[in-house]
């Protein structure tokens, strides 16, 4: 369904409950690729680019998501392409998402847009999230934090500034701000897909303190939110 996306065959008559065999792809590592010096910043940033939008895309038109998103499951092919393709490799810790959580995204983004906390707390609510004083006055300010959050990140992102770098130098003021909010409106409650999310979301597959990639995230999510808006899709598994 995408050209800048390469799933390897699956030889299943190969497999086994502890062996995954797949077709050989010449390409590199991703660490391998961010830290070379005879690869530009500009195809760097490109494959960026390409796999933030193969990992929404899957979301938001199939409500699936590779949950182990570590480098070791992406390559990059650059020979024998016109431009570098993502690779990925490893599909054994996956998730399908209920279609509520699909509604929920998108409900939750367009929050953030509008910076309408209400809308975006309303979302968390609806999705299942629920603090330990189970109202939507308190998930408010956790969507006020996430706004935040997100507006600095993306900052750092579309200058091309370290966020590795950036968490380190501020990680104290950082952690006081999460530890006075968790303390006064504790999260109590996260469903159990949105757990393997968040865990797809904090391994990403590029090595940030190897290599800062500039990009406009904020322009690579809008895209997705017509996928969004559309019943999901089947998943193909043949």
């Amino acid at each position: 369904e995408r050209d800048d996306v390469i799933v390897p065959q699956l030889y299943l008559d190969h497999c086994t409950d502890a062996i995954i065999c797949m077709e050989y792809i010449d390409a590199y590592g991703m660490h391998e690729f961010f830290t070379t010096s005879d690869i530009s910043d500009d195809d760097k940033n490109l494959v960026y680019g390409r796999v933030v939008d193969a990992m929404l895309f899957q979301v938001s038109k199939y409500g699936f998501f590779q949950a182990d998103t570590h480098p070791g499951n992406f390559m990059v092919k650059t020979r024998d392409v016109e431009e570098p393709k993502v690779v990925m490799i490893d599909f054994g810790c996956s998730k399908q998402l209920p279609n509520e959580f699909r509604q929920g995204l998108l409900k939750s983004v367009q929050g953030y847009i509008n910076r309408d906390a209400e809308m975006s707390a309303t979302a968390y609510w609806d999705m299942g999230f629920r603090t330990k004083h189970h109202t939507l006055e308190s998930l408010q300010k956790w969507a006020e934090y996430v706004f935040e959050m997100t507006d600095l990140v993306a900052d750092l992102f579309e200058r091309g500034e370290s966020v590795a770098d950036y968490l380190k130098k501020n990680a104290m003021q950082l952690g006081e701000q999460a530890l006075e909010l968790g303390n006064s409106d504790r999260i109590d409650y996260v469903p159990e897909q949105y757990v393997m999310f968040g865990r797809a979301l904090s391994t990403p597959p590029v090595p940030f303190d190897q290599f800062q990639p500039t990009a406009d995230l904020k322009a690579l999510i809008m895209p997705h939110l017509f996928n969004l808006s559309m019943p999901q899709a089947d998943v193909d598994v043949a």
